[in-house]
């Protein structure tokens, strides 16, 4: 019996901690101080950032060397699609790509040889691609994908708030 009570006790403070410290919803990752999630619909680039939105989220934007090798795991794991939207884009102003919808310009890049080409004058999205190791390149926005949404994990934002 002892034994028992010891189980169901370890099994709650795992349970308990995991949502205490971590406030990102159920089919979410959490990296750092960050929520993501990996859709399983395709939608074109403006579509999927509708879709986020809707989840109080937006089209993830990667910041570090750190975050994109994360990223890249946790798309390596999927098995539903090859290609991903993010939010970067250069809609507005060729070759000046700015993570949206925040229009933040980027302080860290991982293109893929090659990439950015713009083929066709059409290629104004970021997309991630298997075959490129998900790394950066520019894709055609109305094209459907894939796309993986990030929001911030309640949790970082009740402790910072917490120490002010």
């Amino acid at each position: 019996m002892n034994g028992i009570v010891k189980s169901s006790l370890f099994v709650f403070f795992q349970i308990y901690f995991l949502t205490v410290l971590c406030n990102c919803p159920s089919g979410w990752s959490r990296y750092e101080k960050s929520c993501y999630h990996v859709s399983r619909d395709s939608a074109s680039w403006a579509e999927a950032m509708k879709m986020c939105e809707i989840h109080g989220s937006f089209l993830a934007g990667i910041e570090t060397d750190a975050e994109d090798q994360y990223i890249k795991t946790l798309l390596g794991a999927q098995r539903h699609s090859t290609v991903y939207w993010v939010g970067g884009s250069d809609w507005d102003n060729e070759g000046e790509w700015k993570w949206e919808p925040h229009a933040i310009p980027f302080n860290f890049t991982n293109w893929h040889k090659g990439q950015p080409n713009n083929v066709g004058n059409y290629e104004h999205c970021l997309a991630l691609h298997r075959v490129y190791h998900y790394e950066f390149a520019d894709n055609n926005c109305h094209s459907p994908q894939h796309y993986l949404c990030e929001k911030p994990d309640t949790s970082s934002t009740e402790t910072e708030n917490l120490g002010k």
